[in-house]
């Protein structure tokens, strides 16, 4: 048995029940390159996940699309109301990193590194245009613009669909469906497709294009480009944006209250205990606080079959570090299939509960 002691919470946080990773832009492209490496050397498949406001309340009423967010390799930031709260919530995330902006920089580095990209989705001659603007702006860029049939149920695409974006051999591929489609088609055809990294990258392509303008730079910097996308896209956005105000707000409120500090005991503080058969996270008993862990040892135990076990005996809360801890090994667990059980749950099972963990 070997019992380590946290040292280095992994850089992300827990977010009403999600981890979402702490990094700026040149460090997300940094991590896509270094998935690409992996994915041709070992052939294992990587999902990154734009996630914001919307994509949270899409995934509390959706266990499917939740677990997806749970297991990613890579959930990057894009909306300032996360920054913002990780901020009250004493884990802050440095900055957004804008999907928006993510086309744009990911063929400027795809260039750079010899990466082939491919667009699949968006409305008609958006991939494509896109591609082009793309090219036009980095000199090498290799990009496959492919449009795709037109579906509602991923599992309704045709097999010469798959196939055809399966023989691109594309190093990255970014899916243009919206959430939750773009998230459920590669759930059902990632391994299919085999490319090493996959991006839900929403209507990114449509600002690469200008079909939808972004708002003033002091707006993105403030925080307020939504309502500029609202008053562009009335139709299309007021209602969402209304929905996951109602929707976040309360959630985000009792996610606050549950992490403030005079609500825990010295002793709500968690380790990782890892056996050949099982990854514990455990209650600390000497009330110390929780200060990090090299996950690789969990990591390999998860692939050889250990089951994750969250041990909450003598808690009555958790903290924001081992909250962000349990999201990091759940991403873990998820990612492998592992199983997933709670030892001792009482109040502090309520607890995780209210944050947003569904175990």
């Amino acid at each position: 048995m070997r019992l380590a002691r946290l040292t280095a919470v992994s850089r992300s946080v827990a977010f009403l029940g999600a981890p979402i990773d702490d990094v700026t832009m040149a460090e997300t492209l940094d991590r896509i390159v270094a998935m690409v490496r992996e994915g041709r050397r070992t052939g294992r498949v990587h999902q990154v996940a734009t996630v914001n406001v919307d994509f949270l309340v899409n995934a509390w009423a959706d266990p499917e699309l939740m677990r997806f967010l749970q297991r990613t390799d890579l959930s990057i930031p894009d909306g300032m109301p996360l920054v913002w709260g990780s901020k009250l919530l004493r884990t802050p995330l440095r900055e957004r990193v804008a999907g928006a902006d993510l086309p744009h920089a990911l063929a400027a580095r795809a260039a750079e590194d010899g990466l082939r990209l491919y667009f699949f989705g968006g409305a008609p001659g958006v991939a494509a245009a896109a591609a082009d603007l793309l090219r036009a702006a980095n000199p090498g860029l290799d990009v496959v613009a492919d449009a795709g049939p037109r579906f509602s149920d991923p599992s309704e695409i045709a097999d010469a669909d798959i196939e055809r974006i399966a023989a691109a051999d594309a190093d990255v591929v970014c899916v243009a469906l919206g959430n939750p489609k773009q998230e459920r088609f590669i759930a059902a055809h990632g391994l299919r497709i085999g490319a090493p990294v996959f991006i839900g990258v929403g209507g990114s392509l449509d600002f690469v294009t200008g079909e939808q303008r972004r708002a003033p730079r002091w707006m993105q910097r403030s925080g307020l480009e939504w309502i500029w996308r609202a008053l562009n896209n009335p139709r299309r956005l007021a209602g969402r944006y209304a929905r996951d105000l109602v929707v976040f707000t309360p959630r985000f409120v009792r996610h606050y209250w549950e992490m403030q500090p005079w609500r825990r005991r010295a002793g709500d503080e968690m380790r990782l205990r890892v056996t050949d058969d099982e990854v514990a996270l455990v209650v600390a008993t000497d009330g110390a606080p929780a200060e990090g862990v090299d996950l690789a040892a969990a990591e390999a135990a998860f692939e050889r079959g250990a089951t994750l076990v969250v041990d909450l005996e003598g808690a009555d809360r958790v903290s924001g570090a081992s909250a962000s801890l349990l999201a990091e090994v759940l991403r873990r667990a998820r990612r492998h299939g592992s199983g997933v059980s709670v030892r001792h749950g009482g109040k502090a099972a309520a607890s995780l509960e209210r944050l947003g963990f569904a175990l």
